[in-house]
């Protein structure tokens, strides 16, 4: 599952992006979906006691905040570490200097970063890699330059091992010169259009508070490397009481390593 948290902004108590009233959403929506892998985006240090308690216990989160450390907000990706075992993890920014903290070289409107972890099968010791980014929401050139650096450092880190790639890319799947900087020299394929099944219409995915619209632009996209089956597909438009857990609705897949 892949999920922008939406920032705590420290909105007006009235306001459906108040963090105090969308906070209980957004337990109840993790907890209801449980995902063995969660990848999240926006999240502050302070905002991830909301994620595991919805998760409850045993899962591990790996990922530092965009700033360093604690600070700024996390591309944050928390694994089951009862299905899983973290083999090697990493993160590095989105610019020409990526291993160093806090860069920003292509007029990103902010500092970005892209976060990646090779994982074990407890049961089957089947690997493959699980990665989450938040590109750029202003600069076309630095959402395709991101891109091109996340491939080549996947391609690096997964040796041959099937990838899966989350995150909030500010541009449509499928229809974008940011989607067709990975598919083209990386292979990598947009698991909505080749899924097995669609458990939930077509929404775009920033709802931004208000009904989902079918047929809107999914900007959180989920994509994977040639050799995974993408069994299902949701993106799915949770409420409670007419309040949301975030500006942005999650997608949620389910996928075999290897097909």
């Amino acid at each position: 599952m892949t999920q922008n948290i939406r920032m705590d902004a420290d909105s007006p108590s009235d306001s459906p992006d108040n963090w105090g009233r969308r906070e209980p959403v957004l337990t109840r929506l993790i907890h209801h979906v449980r995902p063995d892998i969660l990848c999240t985006q926006e999240l502050l240090f302070h905002q991830r006691d909301a994620v595991r308690r919805g998760l409850g216990r045993d899962y591990e989160m790996i990922g530092y905040g965009r700033e360093g450390g604690s600070k700024g907000e996390h591309s944050a990706i928390f694994i089951n570490s009862c299905r899983y075992r973290v083999d090697a993890w990493d993160q590095f920014w989105l610019s020409d200097t990526p291993d160093v903290i806090a860069s920003s070289t292509w007029g990103n409107v902010c500092t970005r970063i892209a976060v990646w972890a090779r994982l074990r099968d407890v049961e089957t010791a089947d690997t493959f890699i699980v990665a989450n980014t938040h590109t750029d929401n202003v600069s076309e050139l630095a959402r395709i330059s991101s891109m091109k650096l996340i491939g080549e450092r996947l391609k690096a880190a997964s040796k041959g091992l099937p990838i899966v790639l989350c995150g909030d890319f500010n541009e449509a799947a499928g229809r974008s010169a940011e989607f067709e900087a990975m598919a083209g020299p990386f292979g990598f394929k947009d698991a909505w259009s080749i899924a097995q099944r669609h458990d939930s219409p077509e929404y775009g995915s920033f709802v931004d508070y208000r009904a989902p619209v079918e047929g809107g632009d999914r900007i959180d996209w989920i994509l994977v490397s040639s050799d995974v089956l993408v069994h299902s597909m949701s993106v799915y438009p949770f409420q409670v009481n007419g309040a949301w857990a975030s500006d942005h609705i999650p997608a949620i897949v389910s996928v075999t390593m290897g097909n």
